[in-house]
């Protein structure tokens, strides 16, 4: 942000010093990275090809933006679920190595009927997305967070809603195994009041 501000506005020139320092220390990003990076991209876009060619996709890259924080994002994908007839947003997300067991569940887990967990940075994301954007509208229902691993294909679906505590007044984001097993809904005690107090 400094870096674009001081490019391009006159009112942060007293940061020259501290802009060249920046710059100095910057570290390119490694190849390896940029490879992981782009089978990331490549993931997003085998789940939104699939969606169009099954005639459920509706829309992809769908702005979001909660004012009152100044908090902004882009739903992924937005399909309409042939069974109840409801748009689902889909959030996909790629993990790769010995700690996409984590998320996807071990192989022992997945036998016995259960999947890993979805990490926090993936349900704050979903979760403020239902919350701000499908939780006004009745024509959506719960959210998807589509988990897949880049070395070995495995897959995790996990349907994610925003509940109202009637206790705290909170909103609770839960999340359920969707695919290839299924679940009772799960607290994961994160609420988007206390997302958005972060954001202050």
């Amino acid at each position: 942000f400094l870096l674009a501000s001081f490019k391009y506005h006159e009112e942060y020139s007293h940061y020259s010093e501290l802009v060249k320092q920046v710059k100095r220390a910057i570290v390119p990003v490694d190849p390896y990275m940029r490879f992981i990076w782009a089978q990331g991209n490549l993931y997003e876009d085998y789940l939104l090809n699939t969606s169009k060619e099954s005639g459920v996709y509706i829309a992809d890259q769908t702005a979001v933006y909660v004012p009152s924080h100044n908090v902004s994002g882009k739903i992924d994908i937005i399909v309409i679920d042939p069974c109840t007839e409801k748009y689902r947003i889909v959030e996909a997300k790629s993990v790769y190595g010995f700690n996409a067991n984590f998320v996807l569940g071990t192989p022992s887990q997945r036998k016995q009927g259960q999947l890993g967990t979805p990490k926090a940075s993936y349900l704050m994301q979903l979760g403020l997305y239902q919350w701000w954007y499908a939780n006004k509208r009745e024509e959506f229902g719960d959210a998807l967070l589509v988990c897949g691993a880049r070395d070995t294909g495995r897959y995790a679906e996990f349907g994610v809603t925003v509940d109202e505590n009637e206790e705290t007044g909170q909103n609770h984001i839960m999340y359920y195994f969707n695919n290839p097993c299924s679940s009772e809904k799960i607290d994961s005690e994160i609420t988007i009041e206390n997302i958005l107090e972060q954001f202050s």
